[in-house]
This record gives structure tokens, sequence and C-alpha cells, in this order.
């Protein structure tokens, strides 16, 4: 065979590869735990643009909010049974589960900002120990996503833990209701829907709710001027999470294209929220907004209190005993404990 013909085939074979690559186009459904129109669902949604872009068209994810398919407690099963292709959710929703899930995305008042805690999942052990919880439940866990460090809007100061005793937070229930109760606040279950009424009508004096500038947008300062910031109890991580038979199915450089995009997200909407903070900090005077910064001591203590939840938390099953000794051996790592 002469070399005409050895290129002829070639570019012959190259060519049907190329076709039947590109015939391999995937339409997939992403539901978030945000609502339609919010900047972080805008964020997301920039990401899945991205991730069409970058595939050449290949990978094309709608991106629908929260309830479109599923409640957001429901999410993970949803993409487990291949209802949904992924979410953008938060393992925090599956701690009934198994307490592991818990201690993915949030241990109190442990990490002092997004970054620590996304080292924990890229440097430290974090997202090998993720993926193996995940695929317990036929998921693919592809990586963090972090929105930044919380603040809790009160209406009165509360510049140190012994400040806490008596007042009514509203907490979600378990460690992080735990935690408030053990330093002497009052936590109650109130429902997102009904925070701002629950703050106007004095049921509850301080609430947990979102960063700053999410705190500002929803309206809480207008009720409750005094806001904790820097946040002192929450720096909480959500995931990106694909049916873990569909992903076995994506050729590599899909694969690789979506975790990619993944990590990329997990800093734009640290960075969007770290940005917009700033902003609202800036102008909280003049928002009439008063922040309180805690100081170091006063971080310690809090964080010291929260030594033994963690401990109980990491106690509810094998997996969680796991994660919570990975967590541990970071913390000390970092110097955040001893």
């Amino acid at each position: 065979m002469n070399s005409f013909k050895k290129v002829a085939i070639a570019a012959s074979v190259f060519m049907l590869n190329a076709s039947a690559l590109s015939a391999s186009n995937y339409d997939w459904k992403l539901q978030t735990f945000w609502g339609g129109g919010s900047i972080p669902q805008t964020v997301i949604e920039e990401f899945a643009s991205d991730l069409k872009v970058a595939t050449n068209g290949q990978l094309n994810i709608t991106v629908l909010p929260n309830k479109a398919i599923v409640p957001h407690n429901q999410s993970l099963q949803a993409v487990g049974s291949g209802i949904l292709e992924m979410h953008k959710n938060t393992p925090c929703y599956s701690a009934g589960i198994d307490p592991a899930f818990g201690m993915l995305c949030e241990v109190n008042s442990a990490y002092a900002n997004s970054y620590q805690f996304l080292t924990w999942y890229y440097k430290a052990g974090g997202l090998e120990l993720a993926r193996e919880l995940y695929a317990q439940h036929n998921l693919y866990f592809v990586g963090p996503v972090p929105w930044g460090t919380e603040s809790i809007p009160s209406q009165i100061p509360i510049a140190s833990v012994s400040e806490f005793k008596g007042v009514k937070i509203r907490m979600p229930e378990g460690p992080s209701s735990d935690l408030f109760r053990a330093i002497g606040a009052a936590p109650v279950t109130v429902p997102g829907s009904e925070v701002y009424t629950s703050l106007e009508k004095g049921v509850i004096t301080a609430t947990d709710w979102g960063t700053l500038s999410i705190n500002e947008a929803t309206g809480l300062h207008d009720v409750a001027p005094y806001a904790i910031y820097p946040g002192i109890h929450s720096v909480p991580v959500g995931d990106v999470s694909v049916n873990l038979d569909q992903w076995n199915a994506l050729p590599d450089h899909l694969k690789e294209a979506i975790e990619l995009g993944v990590r990329k997200l997990g800093m734009d909407m640290v960075q969007t929220f770290e940005a917009l903070d700033a902003e609202v900090a800036a102008q909280a005077e003049e928002k009439g907004i008063t922040l309180v910064n805690w100081s170091d001591e006063e971080r310690a203590k809090i964080r010291a209190a929260a030594v033994d939840i963690w401990a109980q938390t990491g106690a509810g099953s094998e997996m969680a005993t796991r994660i919570y000794e990975s967590h541990m051996a970071w913390l000390r790592a970092l110097g955040n404990i001893e």
C-alpha cells in the first residue's frame, strides 16, 4: 500500500471517529436548591453555559431551580434513581440518611473561611471520602461548591459567647442547634419562609440564614440591624453530583471537563459572595447595619464549645467517623484546634 492510500485511510478513520464523537451528545437536567433568578442560580447557569462551550456542544445542561422536579431534600434520591442526571445541592439535606453527609457540608465553627474547607476536600482527603459515601447511593460526587462564610443578623449586638445566653435564634435542627444550645442560646425551628416575620414579631432575636450580602438582599437587616461579620459559625459547602451510571457512561474528556468546571464553579461562587459581602460591609453604615466583629479569643471559645458537637456527629456512623477523623487531622494541621 502506497503512502497516499495510508493517509487517505487514516483520514477516513479519523472522520468516522470524529463523526461518532460529535453524535454523542448529552442533554442533562441539573436541579439546584436555589431559587430562579437568584445570584447563585445565575452563577450555576454560567457554569452550565461554559461547559457547553468547553465540550463543543456535547454537554447541554438545563439548570432548574429548587423544587422544579423534586423537593430539595429528595434531590439525592432523585439523582441516584436517574430522575435527574445531576444536582447542585448540599449534603446537609441528606444528614438524616447518614450523619456523614452533614459532616461534608458543615462543621460548625471549625473553618475560618471557605478556602480552608475547599483545601480539605482537594488536598486533605475530603474528596475521596465524599465520593465513597455518594457512591453508596449511586451518585458520583464531582466536587464541593461553597458560598462563603455566613453572618448572623440580630436585633441586639452580640459580641461574645456569653452574650448569646437566652437569645432566641433560628437554627436548623441538628448539630447547629446543639452548638448554640451548648453556649446558652435558645434555638428555635422556623421555616425559611417565616424568618423575616419571626424577627419582625419578636418570635426570634437572631437567625442563621446566609452570608452578609444574602441576608441584606433578603431584607433581614431591616428587622435585625446588627450583623456578626465576619461570621463565627457556618462555612457551608454544597455539592455537584451526577448519577453514577450516567457518569460511568461518559467519555473521559467529558468527565474531565465537568470536574474542571465544578472546581471553577466552587471558586466563582466563593468569590462572587466575597465581593458582594465586602460591598455590603463597606456600605453598612449608610444601610443602617452595625457590623459586630468577634475577637480571636471569642472565636476560639465558640470553636472550643463545638468540639464535642463534632465528636457526637462523627460517632453517628462508620463513614461519619472517618470523615470526622479526617477533618480533625486537617484542623490540627491548620492550627485551628490543638
